[in-house]
């Protein structure tokens, strides 16, 4: 004679409750929280200048680490203004803030360039090579829609994939 099953307990055995308890404690886990000074050490590559293709060294630009930390989704700063001198890796730092945020804390960012051009160059010199040449964040970007040949997105969507 068949035996009714009235819920999953009557199935599961006490250890495999407590795997499966195991289990989905850890996946609903939130990870670990990293500071963007951090993560940018560990992940982002100067794109272009003299240190392309390496890893960012924050220890020969130290006053980046504070604005850069200043843009942590836990820090309770909210604005931040900055006076600066030409060639001073203010555009590195713009990189590693998106790139942080595309991968630890997807959101909605918006980043603003003085012209078209300016962003066009923004997006095919800089981000799309600190895209390319930082592992973490290959796996993120959408396929872009197709456009006109040489024509740069004004826009990029990106999965919401990482740590938060």
């Amino acid at each position: 004679m068949p035996v009714a099953i009235r819920n999953a307990y009557d199935v599961l055995t006490p250890n495999a409750l407590f795997v499966l308890a195991k289990t989905l404690s850890a996946a609903l886990e939130p990870p670990e929280r990293i500071a963007p000074s951090v993560w940018a050490a560990k992940n982002i590559v100067v794109p272009d200048g003299p240190l392309a293709g390496q890893l960012i060294d924050l220890e020969k630009t130290p006053y980046l680490k504070e604005i850069l930390d200043f843009f942590s989704p836990d820090s309770p700063v909210n604005e931040v203004a900055v006076r600066k001198s030409a060639q001073s890796a203010f555009t590195t730092l713009m990189l590693a803030i998106v790139g942080f945020y595309i991968d630890c804390a997807p959101c909605n960012i918006m980043l603003i360039q003085p012209t078209d051009s300016a962003l066009s160059e923004f997006n095919s010199g800089k981000l799309n090579s600190t895209i390319a040449a930082s592992a973490c964040l290959q796996k993120s970007p959408r396929r872009p829609r197709a456009r006109a040949k040489g024509q740069q997105p004004i826009s990029r969507n990106f999965r919401a994939v990482g740590c938060i």
